[in-house]
């Protein structure tokens, strides 16, 4: 088994640098033909808090499209890989992170952790992209009550919906991912099977999501709420933003 670190902070923040770092090292695993595994760098509270958006803030519009864009093609190459993948998320899997427990075979989360998309929250949506992860696990109308609810679902509300495969009381000596990944059947008939299920899945052209995408994060409106999001000091009466 493969297992690829997510985070460059203690709250496992993805950079600009490191998410294009997990696609090339996914792509490198995936040749290998094991079953790969996504870990948390730093355990503690979070398995990732999504993107460092304070890295992306004032930087050149396509510098913020290009790391959108290698977000995406994570997306796509962990669902539509080959090899079965799998999510240890312990702790809370947010952006990034709940964009990599959708997006692999298998995901096990800590009983406390949970799943969240702040997009809206932030004025930017989602990616249709991320809209097929979510719509592939669960039916459309529990989806979108997911994708409007900038809280998150806990764990156990989460594996009811279907988008994880399970979650478990943090300090269990049983990785059920692992144990999982590695009791599965022969790899080409697996990775068969996956091709068969996912077929219509993640395959929208990316160029127009990443224009759409860009649009909302250069609207006044979101560069504002990014703002406050990274530092909510700006926010307050008699600061200057």
């Amino acid at each position: 088994m493969v297992k690829i670190s997510v985070g460059v902070s203690a709250d496992n923040r993805v950079s600009v640098a490191h998410i294009h770092q997990l696609l090339e090292q996914f792509l490198a695993a995936q040749q290998r033909r094991e079953p790969i595994c996504f870990v948390p760098r730093n355990p503690g509270r979070f398995f990732c808090s999504g993107f460092a958006l304070a890295e992306l803030i004032g930087q050149p519009e396509q510098h913020v499209a290009k790391a959108f864009e290698t977000f995406l093609l994570l997306a796509r190459a962990v669902f539509h890989s080959p090899c079965r993948v799998g999510v240890s998320a312990q702790g809370h899997a947010v952006g990034v992170g709940a964009m990599l427990a959708l997006a692999a075979d298998r995901c096990v989360m800590s009983r406390q952790a949970k799943l969240r998309f702040p997009e809206v929250l932030l004025g930017l949506g989602l990616f249709p992209d991320m809209v097929d992860l979510i719509r592939y696990r669960t039916a459309p109308a529990k989806a979108e009550l997911l994708l409007c609810d900038a809280v998150g679902l806990d764990a156990e509300r989460a594996c009811g919906l279907g988008l994880i495969s399970g979650y478990q009381n943090e300090g269990d000596e049983t990785d059920e991912v692992m144990s999982g990944l590695c009791t599965t059947g022969g790899a080409e008939a697996t990775a068969h099977m996956k091709k068969l299920c996912r077929q219509g899945f993640l395959q929208s052209p990316v160029a127009p999501q990443i224009d759409g995408f860009m649009q909302l994060w250069s609207s006044a409106d979101t560069q504002q709420r990014l703002r406050e999001f990274v530092d909510p000091a700006s926010s307050r009466p008699g600061q200057s933003g």
